[in-house]
Order: structure tokens, then sequence, then C-alpha cells
């Protein structure tokens, strides 16, 4: 048996999807740059289907804001890159929270230490892992081209208010972005009110194919933006490549699914989610990140009697975390920045649901930790 609760760093494809993609490996499997054939043609229009159902459910205005990528790894780099390279040899300043995903953090770091035209601003969180407004108003310079604030963290699962942080940046004439990767699934976003200008997201974190993902980039954007491959010109010039026909398709319809879901996998995920945390209260477990605040599908804590590497070890059949998938091996930079000392660390453990999870089993992972608690317990009180 095994309990997967690990969904904020993946998520099982959805039997849907997986149907769905089936027959862009098998029958057709064709080019859709090569148009000029019916082949080609009828894959070109499907791939114009599958930007319509992206419009529809962000209320976006225009296909070409959609750009399909592998993942929100390079989606992030192509929007950080892109604007670099779009203001060559001009000084120019970007705005990041200081536990944003490596893929942003690492990047700017480079591009700052290689490049002395850009700098960046690492805007410090609170406890609870959000950043000061005041703080980010006064970040802003004259040179400023771009803030980035994720929608919701990976590891604490804190949500940011996105809506007000593009108002801010838009009233400063400043491109915002936001990584949704999180987001997405826990909450239906809607462009024409929170209005950024560019968004970055995962197939894989929505019960769709890994491998695939997508930036959203209105047309004020994307005329700032230079890519980062060259080639046949393929997606308007944006990011050359054959595209991944079966990957796009398998994203889409994860997204049609949460059109007709969402409103009651946050329901089901709440009460599990709540539930969970319910059942360890006897362990004076402490909430990482905004309880009230948060992802519907993330319960990070703190369990003052055990560690994650002993829970790892107790109880295998569960799969859980203890970081964010892109730092394994190391301490979180993002428990860290929300002031968490090394024990608090060691003890922290983060547990990601989803549509598939059960009751049933979120009584036995509660029944589990409660017993290796009191069993570790046993063997340091007898040492």
């Amino acid at each position: 048996m095994m309990i997967y609760l690990d969904n904020n760093a993946t998520t099982r494809v959805d039997p849907e999807v997986i149907n769905a993609m089936l027959p862009f490996f098998e029958s057709e499997y064709g080019n859709p740059s090569n148009y000029l054939t019916q082949y080609g043609s009828d894959i070109s229009k499907r791939i114009d289907k599958c930007r319509s159902i992206l419009v529809e459910y962000f209320s976006a205005q225009s296909i070409n804001d959609f750009i399909f990528t592998s993942g929100a790894t390079e989606s992030n780099n192509m929007v950080i890159r892109g604007l670099v390279e779009g203001n060559l040899n001009k000084p120019i300043h970007i705005v990041v929270s200081s536990i944003e995903h490596k893929s942003i953090l690492s990047l700017c770091r480079f591009l700052s230490n290689h490049n002395h035209n850009v700098s960046c601003t690492y805007l410090p969180v609170d406890t609870d892992g959000h950043i000061s407004i005041k703080q980010l108003i006064e970040s802003i310079r004259d040179n400023t081209i771009l803030v980035s604030i994720m929608g919701a963290n990976n590891e604490i699962g804190t949500i940011n208010p996105i809506e007000e942080i593009s108002e801010i940046c838009h009233s400063k004439n400043i491109l915002f972005h936001s990584d949704i990767t999180q987001l997405v699934a826990n909450q239906r976003l809607c462009l024409v009110k929170a209005s950024p200008d560019l968004l970055t997201f995962s197939a894989h974190k929505i019960h769709g194919p890994k491998g695939v993902g997508c930036l959203y980039a209105n047309i004020n954007a994307r005329k700032m933006l230079h890519p980062l491959f060259w080639g046949g010109n393929q997606q308007n010039g944006m990011r050359s490549g054959t595209l991944n026909v079966p990957g796009i398709v398998g994203l889409t319809k994860a997204v049609e699914l949460l059109d007709k879901r969402i409103d009651t996998d946050i329901r089901h995920i709440t009460k599990l989610r709540n539930l969970l945390l319910e059942n360890l209260k006897r362990l004076r477990v402490a909430v990482n990140g905004d309880l009230n605040n948060r992802l519907a599908n993330n319960l990070n804590i703190i369990l003052p009697d055990t560690t994650s590497l002993f829970l790892h070890s107790y109880m295998p059949e569960v799969v859980f975390s203890s970081s964010s998938a892109c730092i394994t091996g190391v301490e979180s930079y993002v428990l860290k920045a929300i002031g968490r000392n090394k024990k608090q660390l060691d003890c922290s453990v983060r547990f990601g649901l989803s549509r598939f999870t059960t009751e049933n089993e979120i009584d036995y992972v509660s029944n589990q930790i409660i017993d290796a608690t009191f069993y570790r317990k046993t063997i340091i009180d007898n040492n």
C-alpha cells in the first residue's frame, strides 16, 4: 500500500487526461508546423483549440497570449532572461520575494553577479511568508522593469495578494509576473480581475503530464520579451521548436477538468486538510505559513517531538516531504526565511493533498504519525 501526500511536488495524471493524450501518440502524431498538409493543419487547429481553452478559463484576451513551454522553470527563465536580453546595455532592476521558486532566485542571483547592468532586490517575508506591501513600494526604482511574486508558496502554502501587487505595478508602469504553479489548482483565477502581465505554471501540478507548461504574456509584455530559443519561428517566434502536442493536449485537458471540478475539489481537499490538522492537535503541532490564507491542499507543520527523517523511516508507505522537491537534501530556505530554527526545520513536514486523497488515508496517516511520535519519545526517555 502506498499513500501519496506529496501533491505540491507533483500530481497523479488524471485518467481523463491520459485518454485525451493517447491519440496524439498513436494516430494524430503530425507536426503542427507542417500546416500545408491536411495532417499538420488538423494538429495546428487542435493547438489553437487548446489555446482557446486557456483563454476561456483565464478570461484572457487572445490565443497569442499563451506560449507553451516545458514547464514553469523554463517559463520563469523566459520571463527574467527575456526581459534582460530585451534591455541589453541598459541598467535594469528586478524585485522578487526572498522565497520565490529556485528558478527565479537562482537566475536573478546569476544575472546580477555576471551582468553589471542587472540589479535585484529580494524582499524579506514575515513569519507567515508574506511580503510587506510598504517595502515593495519602497523598493521600486526608476529603472525597475519587473516585479515577480509567486501566487502561492510551494512549501508553506501562503497565498499572496497578486491583485493588489498587480495594481501597484501598473500604477508605476512596471511589468508584474507571478508564478502560479501552486495556485492554479487551488483558486479560480480571472485575468480581467487580477491583470498580471505574465503568469507561469506547469501541467504536472494540476493532474497533467510532466514536461509541459505555459507562459501567459499579454501584448505589452510580449513586446518587451526576447526569445530564449531561436529556430523555426514557432509560437510567433517566442519559443521555437516542435510543439509537444500530446503534452499540450494533456495540459489543457487538465485545465478543462479544473474548470468543472475546482469548487468541489477545494471543498474536498480543505475538509481533509483540516481533518489532518485536527487529528494531530494532541501532538502540539505548529503550522508553517498562513493558516487562513493558504493553499487548500497544503499542510506544512512542525512536529515538536519527532523529526521528518524519523517519520520517513517509520512510515515508508506514506509519501510526503520535508521541503520543496527542487531542494531535496538541503535545508529549506523558505522555512529559514520565516524565522524557523534548526530544530524546527528538522521537525517540519509538508503534506500535499489532491482530489484523489481519501478520508481513510488521512485517518491512517494521522494514526501513524501519532504512533511514531510516541514511539520515538519512548526511545528517547528510556535512553
